[in-house]
């Protein structure tokens, strides 16, 4: 078991490092975005998404480090763009403010554009869809402190374009990890991580009718039932087409 921690490396270097889609690993998309979706069998996708398309952990001149600069500057009053060393980046927040720390960062407008595109045409295959993704997007299963800056936008596309076809959300970043179901029915499941957990690792089956992610050492295992497919409402599939 290895561990590659995300923020001592520039995301060229990762792709360049682990991007072997001969051997079957894969962190970019053949666009060299750090974002992709894959159809592994039939009636399923699976979503891979970038939270730190904009974050400080981008270069300096790609538009992501702007954007995320001026969030942090906007929100944070601890002046942690140019000087965080000593900092306490949560001083002064609370509620859902608490995110906005240099450590945690955005999927962004384009991924999430993107995002939508990718949501529909699985509903229109008829695949059911597993969302992967660093930074939680539901805080009730980690923290403010620890969840993507526009994750409640995410949840948006994945709720309305989804039609219920989004099964689980499997983030990580909170070490400790967490769990909660949404008022959609979304698992949200952050995984207990490595680095403060013994031995932990898992993997999921994917059943009929629920995942079950079994765990190992530090991982805590979870069951999560999903209920039958439902027929997209024409009226609503065309309402969401000309959106």
């Amino acid at each position: 078991m290895f561990v590659i921690c995300r923020y001592n490396f520039k995301l060229s270097e990762l792709i360049e490092r682990l991007q072997r889609p001969a051997q079957g690993w894969r962190v970019a998309g053949d666009d060299g975005y750090c974002c992709f979706s894959v159809q592994p069998c039939k009636g399923w996708t699976v979503i891979m998404l970038n939270p730190y398309e904009v974050s400080l952990m981008q270069e300096k001149c790609h538009p992501g480090y702007e954007e995320a600069a001026h969030l942090l500057n906007t929100y944070n009053p601890n002046g942690v763009v140019e000087n965080a060393q000593g900092v306490n980046f949560f001083s002064g927040l609370s509620g859902r403010k608490l995110r906005y720390v240099p450590f945690n960062g955005a999927v962004g407008e384009r991924q999430r554009k993107w995002l939508q595109e990718e949501v529909r045409k699985a509903v229109d295959r008829d695949d059911r869809m597993i969302v992967l993704t660093h930074l939680p997007l539901d805080a009730r299963a980690a923290s403010f402190g620890t969840m993507c800056w526009d994750g409640e936008e995410v949840m948006k596309i994945l709720h309305e374009d989804g039609f219920g076809r989004v099964v689980a959300v499997f983030a990580g970043h909170m070490h400790k990890g967490g769990y909660c179901v949404d008022g959609e029915g979304v698992h949200h499941v952050t995984l207990q991580s490595p680095l403060t957990h013994s031995e932990c690792f898992g993997y999921v089956d994917v059943l009929s009718d629920r995942l079950e992610l079994h765990g190992h050492g530090g991982l805590v295992s979870q069951t999560m039932p999903f209920p039958p497919l439902q027929r997209v409402p024409s009226t609503r599939a065309l309402s969401a087409r000309s959106t």
